[in-house]
This record gives C-alpha cells, sequence and structure tokens, in this order.
C-alpha cells in the first residue's frame, strides 16, 4: 500500500493528528489531504480512504486511474501543512 513513509512524513501526519483528532489524513503527489469530509462521497467508500489514513497513498492513486476530476479534486483537501502547523517544510529532515 502506498509508498515508503518518510520521517518528516511521520512528524507531520502525527502533528496533523495532535491538532485535529478524528480527521483523516492521506499524502498524494506530495499534497497533504483532509479527507474527513468526502469520505462517505468517496467511489471506492470510506474504507479505502481509512486503509490509506496517514499515509502515502498516491501509488494506489495513480494505479486506480483516477479521471481528471479526481485529480482536480485533490485541490478541494489539500492542508497548507506550513501554515496549518506553523511550520517550515524546507527546515525539516
Amino acid at each position: 500500500m502506498g509508498n515508503a513513509q518518510s520521517e518528516q512524513d511521520k512528524k507531520i501526519f502525527e502533528a496533523l493528528n495532535n491538532k485535529f483528532p478524528n480527521h483523516i489524513f492521506i499524502k498524494i503527489r506530495g499534497k497533504y489531504l483532509d479527507v474527513t469530509e468526502y469520505q462517505y462521497d468517496h467511489p471506492g467508500g470510506e474504507n479505502l480512504l481509512l486503509e490509506h489514513q496517514n499515509a502515502d497513498a498516491t501509488d494506489d492513486f495513480d494505479e486506480k486511474g483516477h479521471s481528471n476530476e479526481a485529480v482536480k479534486l485533490l485541490k478541494n483537501f489539500t492542508v497548507d501543512v506550513e501554515k496549518v502547523l506553523n511550520i517550515d517544510l524546507s527546515k525539516m529532515g
């Protein structure tokens, strides 16, 4: 499932979960997404999103052949991690 998780991803997911408990966060194509509101509308079902929670789902997303509309929809769920967590990603290791 997905790509191997980096230490940076682990730290970011942990910080997001601490700040927003009970939210569903995934990463696709380098973007962190909060898909909590979308879980019940996802065509593949909420369990599919939950399986990828706190993980990079890029490989699975791309392998499923999502439509251009699905790719555009990602923007609606993108979390501005630097702003929300008040961090500078370029300084994280």
